[in-house]
């Protein structure tokens, strides 16, 4: 679940830096369409986020407290990421935003590497396992 996390927060900032880039939205219309996105659904701190910018809450701690509150399945080091690119989001031009966005991408592709690899390694030994668990059922019930 990592991985597939990591893969939609990878796509959620490639979403923004287009959306920023090419449409100037404000944070206010990025994570409203961000939430809205069908391809971003599992990422329910986009939700949190809009839902307490609606009800009046500023961009920052919105952000700040919907990671607290809805992210799952990511470290803890996953999670200071995007709390990192909410903290520099709306900061700066459209080239500073660019920057950011980038910077958050490459750094969440590198820790999307090491998710792969650590779940590749733990596949093949559960697979292992399993195949070990049902000949050892297999035994006692016979």
């Amino acid at each position: 679940m990592r991985v597939r996390m990591l893969e939609k927060v990878r796509l959620m900032l490639s979403t923004a830096e287009n959306s920023v880039n090419f449409l100037r939205m404000s944070s206010d219309e990025l994570i409203k369409s961000l939430a809205d996105n069908s391809e971003l659904k599992e990422l329910k701190f986009l939700k949190i986020c809009r839902e307490r910018m609606a009800n009046g809450q500023d961009f920052r701690s919105a952000w700040l407290d919907s990671i607290e509150s809805g992210v799952r399945y990511l470290k803890t080091e996953d999670k200071a990421l995007l709390v990192s690119f909410g903290e520099f989001f709306g900061t700066s031009d459209v080239d500073g935003q660019t920057a950011n966005f980038r910077l958050h991408s490459e750094l969440v592709s590198e820790r999307l590497s090491e998710a792969r690899k650590t779940a590749d390694r733990y596949a093949s030994l559960s697979c292992g396992m399993g195949i070990i668990c049902g000949v050892g059922i297999v035994v006692v019930l016979f």
